[in-house]
C-alpha cells in the first residue's frame, strides 16, 4: 500500500496493552509480537499472583502452627521445654551487648563470676539483632514465638524461590516449599531450638551453588561475594547447620562431577574464582569468632556427639506423633527410635518415596532428577551416623557417618540433623514430578486437558504431603514471670549487680534466664546452663556446679531440707563475698520456695522482703 506520494504507507494498528492504536512500519510482522508480548505479560502477571497466593498460604499455616501463642497472647504463653527460655536470654543479650559496647561472643552476665563463652554456644547473633525491636516493644517471649513462626515461613519461600528455578509451573515449586518450611525436621526443631529451625538459608546456598558450578551466568567476584556473607551469616546464626551444609555442598559438588565430567573442563575456572573469593571473605569476617571459640576466654573442649541422636532406618517410613495420621502402633515404635521426639526428624512416608524413586526413573534424562534423589539417599545415610541403625538394633553396615568422628570440625554435628537436605532434596524431587505430571504431553488428547492435569498433579503432591501433615499447633504453658522482674520493683537492685536468683538455672529449670532477660539484663546471676569448660580439663559440660549452686539446687531438684550448720553457714558468705553479691531473690512459686527461703533467712540472719511474689535480700556480700 503507498501514498500518493509514492512513499510506502504506514499501518495502523490497536495495541490493546496501551493507551490506544500506535503506528508501525509497513512489512513487519506486527500482530504476532504484538500477542507474544501480551502472552508474556500474561505470564508475569500469573506467576506474580501464583508467588503472591504461596507466599500468604505459607504465612496463615505458619501462624497457624503457633496458633495456641497467637491466639492466648505472644507474651503471656511459650513452649513448654527450657530451651526456649535459654534463647530468650540470647535474643536479649545479642542487642543489650551490642549497646552496651560489650562482646557479644563473651559475657559473665551469666555463669558470673567465670562467664561464659558464647561463641562456643548458639547465640544466634543476626536473629537476636534483626528482631531487637520486637523485644524492645513486646519482650522476649513475644519475641520468640513470633521468631519461631518466621522460622517457617522464611524457609517455605525460600525453597520456593529455588525450585523455582527448575519448574515452568508455580504450583510446583509452592508445593516443594511446602514441604521443606513444615517438614518434620522444621517441626522437630521448633520445639525450641529456634537457631536450628531458621533454615532460609539453606536453600539460598544452593540457589548459589546452582549459578556458580551449573549456571554462571553471573559475575563470579559477585557470586563468591554473596556466598561468603551468606556463610557468614549461617556460621552466626548456627555453625552446626553451616558444617552440614558444607559437607552436603562438598558431597554434591562430587556427585556433579561424576554425573557431568565433560562439562568439568569449561567450568572449573569461573567456579573456582566465586569459591575461592567466598570462601576468602568468609575467612576474614569470621576469623575472630571462630579464635575466639577455640582459644577465647572460657572456651570449651567438644566433646564427640556423632554416636548420639542417630536416626533409624525405619525412621523413614514409620510415622511419630509429631504426624497427625500416626496410628498408635507405629507411634510407639516410632517415637523412641532417636530418643528424643525433638530430633526424630527423618520420616518421608511411603508414599513420598515412591515418587521420589519414580520421578528419577521417569525423569532419567534430567540430571537435576538423579542427583536430587542420589543426594536424598545419601544425606539420609549420614544422618543415621555409623553403623546402621534398624529398630534400635546396631548392624554391621558401616556408613558414611563414620568419617565424622574424626573430624574436628564435626564431632558436635548429630547426625540425625542432616534430615534437613533430606526434605530439601525430596521437595525438588516432588516438585519435578508434580510439574512433569501438569505438562505430560498426553494430556493434549483430553478435551479437558488444562483443568485434567492440574487436578492431577494436585492429586499427585496431596498422596505425598498428607502422610506429612504435623501434629500442630505446638503445646504451650503459661508464663510464670513473677511481677518483680517484669516492673518498676526491680529497680532496688542496683543495675550491673550481682543477684543469686532461685531456683537457679539448670537444665530442667531455665526460669532464671528468662526472668533475667525480662528484666532487662538488670543484674548478672552466677547461674547457667549450655556449654562451659569443667573445671582442670576444658571439656564441656552443660552447667557449672559451685558450692551454692549445689545446695540450692538440693533443695530446688531433690526438695531436701539442709541443715544450716556453722560451716555451711561459713561457707555461703565467703562465696557470696567473694563473688560480691547484692541481691539474693527466691520466686514464690519456685520449686520447695519456702524451704530455700527458710535457709536463707538463717544464713543471713535476718527476714526477707516479701514483694511482686518474690523473697527479697539487698546487701547480702559486700555488693552494692
Amino acid at each position: 500500500m503507498h501514498t500518493p506520494e509514492g512513499r510506502p504507507a504506514l499501518v495502523t494498528t490497536t495495541d490493546h496493552a496501551a493507551a490506544g492504536p500506535r503506528t508501525y512500519p509497513p512489512g513487519l510482522d506486527v500482530q504476532p509480537r504484538l500477542h507474544r508480548a501480551a502472552v508474556r505479560r500474561r505470564q508475569r502477571a500469573q506467576r506474580r499472583l501464583t508467588t503472591t497466593a504461596s507466599l500468604l498460604v505459607y504465612l496463615v499455616l505458619s501462624v497457624l502452627a503457633n496458633w495456641n501463642a497467637w491466639s492466648r497472647g505472644l507474651s503471656r504463653v511459650l513452649p513448654p521445654s527450657q530451651d526456649p527460655k535459654l534463647y530468650m536470654w540470647y535474643l536479649t543479650w545479642t542487642p543489650f551487648s551490642l549497646v552496651h559496647g560489650f562482646n557479644p561472643f563473651f559475657t559473665d552476665w551469666v555463669n558470673y563470676p567465670f562467664g561464659v563463652n558464647l561463641a562456643d554456644n548458639t547465640p544466634a547473633i543476626p536473629l537476636g539483632l534483626v528482631s531487637s525491636p520486637l523485644n524492645f516493644l513486646f519482650g522476649p517471649v513475644a519475641q520468640y514465638n513470633i521468631l519461631s513462626t518466621v522460622c517457617f515461613f522464611t524457609a517455605a519461600a525460600s525453597a520456593y524461590v529455588l525450585i523455582g528455578r527448575w519448574v515452568a509451573w508455580r504450583p510446583a515449586a509452592f508445593v516443594g516449599g511446602l514441604l521443606f518450611g513444615f517438614s518434620p525436621y522444621m517441626v522437630g526443631q521448633g520445639y525450641g531450638h529456634v537457631n536450628l529451625q531458621f533454615t532460609a538459608f539453606v536453600p539460598l546456598f544452593a540457589l548459589l551453588l546452582d549459578e556458580i558450578l551449573v549456571r554462571q551466568t553471573r559475575s563470579p567476584v559477585r557470586l563468591g561475594v554473596l556466598l561468603g556473607l551468606l556463610t557468614v551469616l549461617q556460621y552466626l546464626v548456627s555453625s552446626e547447620i553451616l558444617a552440614t551444609v558444607a559437607v552436603t555442598a562438598v558431597t554434591g559438588l562430587v556427585v556433579l562431577i561424576l554425573l557431568n565430567p565433560r562439562a568439568v573442563a569449561g567450568r572449573w575456572l569461573p567456579a573456582l574464582t566465586s569459591l575461592v573469593t567466598g570462601g576468602g571473605l568468609a575467612a576474614v569476617l569470621m576469623a575472630y569468632p571462630v579464635w575466639y571459640s577455640f582459644r577465647g576466654a572460657e572456651h570449651v573442649t567438644p566433646q564427640n556427639a556423632t554416636g548420639v541422636y542417630r536416626a533409624d532406618l525405619l525412621g523413614a517410613i514409620l510415622p511419630t506423633s509429631n504426624e497427625i495420621l500416626s496410628p498408635a502402633h507405629y507411634q510407639a515404635i516410632a517415637d523412641g527410635l532417636v530418643g528424643n521426639l525433638a530430633e526424630n526428624a527423618t520420616y518421608l512416608g511411603i508414599p513420598l518415596i515412591a515418587i521420589m524413586v519414580a520421578t528419577a526413573i521417569v525423569c532419567r534424562r534430567s540430571k537435576l532428577a538423579v542427583f536430587a534423589l542420589i543426594m536424598a539417599v545419601l544425606t539420609l545415610l549420614f544422618s543415621m551416623g555409623s553403623p546402621m541403625l534398624v529398630d534400635h538394633h546396631h548392624t554391621v553396615v558401616v556408613l558414611p557417618g563414620i568419617v565424622f568422628r574424626s573430624l574436628p570440625l564435626l564431632k558436635l554435628v548429630l547426625p540425625v540433623r542432616f534430615s534437613l537436605y533430606v526434605a530439601l532434596f525430596a521437595a525438588i524431587l516432588l516438585a519435578l514430578c508434580v510439574d512433569r505430571v501438569r505438562g505430560w504431553s498426553g494430556w493434549s488428547d483430553w478435551s479437558s486437558g488444562w483443568g485434567l492435569r492440574s487436578a492431577a498433579a494436585g492429586v499427585v503432591a496431596a498422596v505425598a504431603l498428607v502422610p506429612l501433615i504435623p501434629s500442630l499447633p505446638y503445646q504451650v504453658a503459661d508464663v510464670d514471670t513473677p511481677a518483680f522482674f517484669t516492673s518498676a520493683a526491680v529497680d532496688v537492685i542496683p543495675q550491673s549487680s550481682v543477684a543469686i536468683v532461685y531456683p537457679m538455672t539448670t537444665p530442667q529449670n531455665a526460669d532464671a534466664l528468662l526472668w533475667q532477660a525480662s528484666a532487662h539484663m538488670r543484674f548478672k546471676v552466677p547461674s547457667y546452663y549450655g556449654y562451659i569448660p569443667t573445671p582442670g580439663t576444658g571439656v564441656a559440660e552443660y552447667y557449672g556446679q559451685t558450692f551454692t549452686f549445689n545446695v540450692l539446687n538440693e533443695i530446688a531438684s531433690l526438695g531436701n531440707v539442709v541443715a544450716l550448720t556453722p560451716v555451711l553457714r561459713a561457707t555461703l558468705l565467703a562465696q557470696w563475698r567473694q563473688w560480691h553479691v547484692g541481691s539474693i531473690v527466691v520466686a514464690s512459686q519456685g520449686p520447695n520456695s519456702a524451704t530455700a527461703t527458710r535457709l536463707i533467712t538463717g544464713v543471713l540472719s535476718r527476714q526477707p522482703i516479701m514483694t511482686h511474689g518474690v523473697a527479697l535480700w539487698l546487701h547480702v556480700g559486700g555488693g552494692p
